[in-house]
């Protein structure tokens, strides 16, 4: 009797998380000692935000094609998936698909795997790591290990903090009031950031560069095809190291500049000196210019080189 009346239990249990496509879902978990969520859904849209609750709770539509929703809790991990055929995992984001909205206590780390699904994030402390082929990605107001990645689609972040990558192919970024490490990658994509980071990455095949930067202890740039436009302050001792193959790079520093200048260009090239009055000196065999001077105490480093583009130096 007893071994009936438990397997009655836990039948009901079972049907009563059962989920099918197109169901409007309302559930929610208790965290417990669980560390991390795991979110996976294809296609559609997806809200996830931190809250000072103690469960994660998801509420919204499922996908049409759903085959599966999964709600766990195992261990450190929270799962939440949508589970769809795999002829429905299309690259194009047409509009379809589940739209929910997920809130996660702040202090858990989460993960996120669509491959057409739009993502937004807010609110947490513990760090992401969000992965997406032909959805646009908005983030806002994280901290710790940020790692935000798309094949196609835009990146939009506001306020993050801490360790920060984001990187696409052919989609842009634009980055807004970051601080810590910032890491901007994209392929044939425009890079467009206004950060306090005091070391930034930046890198480009094809796509521009326009970095409004404040007082930066480390910068690195690189690009195949696109132009660099930076405004910043560097600091006693920082390093800017830049790199171009086709690509230009207009500097406008703020503030006093303690700091070896070491430039090059190749291929037909200039620099633009309006800092001091060095001038460049032309190759005397090929179209090309160095320069080299120091400012104040010359405790920093600015390098830069390029093949067939210019480089101009200002002060704000």
């Amino acid at each position: 009797m007893r071994n009936f009346i438990k397997l009655v239990s836990l039948s009901a249990a079972l049907i009563s998380t059962m989920s099918y496509a197109g169901d409007r879902i309302d559930k929610s978990l208790a965290v417990n000692d669980a560390s991390k969520v795991i979110i996976e859904n294809q296609r559609g849209m997806v809200s996830i935000i931190g809250t000072n609750n103690s469960t994660v709770s998801v509420v919204g539509e499922l996908d049409d094609k759903t085959e599966a929703f999964i709600f766990e809790h195992s261990g450190a991990t929270i799962m939440v998936k949508v589970k769809v055929p795999n002829n429905q995992r299309s690259w194009r984001n047409d509009g379809e698909g589940s739209n929910l909205t997920i809130k996660i206590p702040q202090q858990l780390r989460v993960d996120f795997n669509g491959i057409s699904s739009n993502v937004s994030v807010e609110k947490l402390a513990q760090g992401v790591d969000i992965k997406t082929v032909s959805g646009e990605i908005t983030v806002s107001k994280l901290q710790n290990n940020i790692e935000i990645n798309s094949v196609s689609g835009d990146i939009d972040s506001t306020e993050l903090s801490g360790k920060i990558q984001l990187s696409t192919v052919s989609g842009d970024i634009e980055d807004v009031k970051s601080a810590g490490r910032l890491s901007i990658k994209s392929v044939s994509g425009s890079i467009q950031t206004e950060t306090i980071a005091t070391e930034v990455v930046a890198e480009t095949v094809s796509g521009d560069i326009e970095l409004a930067l404040a007082d930066i202890d480390e910068l690195e740039i690189s690009t195949v095809s696109g132009d660099s436009d930076v405004d910043f302050a560097l600091n006693e001792n920082g390093s800017v190291k830049l790199s171009s193959v086709s690509g230009e790079f207009d500097l406008n520093f703020s503030k006093d500049i303690q700091a070896n200048f070491r430039l090059q260009t190749n291929a037909g090239g200039s620099i633009k000196n309006k800092l001091t009055s060095d001038k460049a000196k032309r190759g005397k065999y090929v179209p090309s210019e160095k320069l080299s001077f120091t400012m104040g105490s010359g405790s920093g480093s600015v390098k830069a080189s390029t093949v067939s583009g210019d480089i101009q130096l200002s002060k704000k």
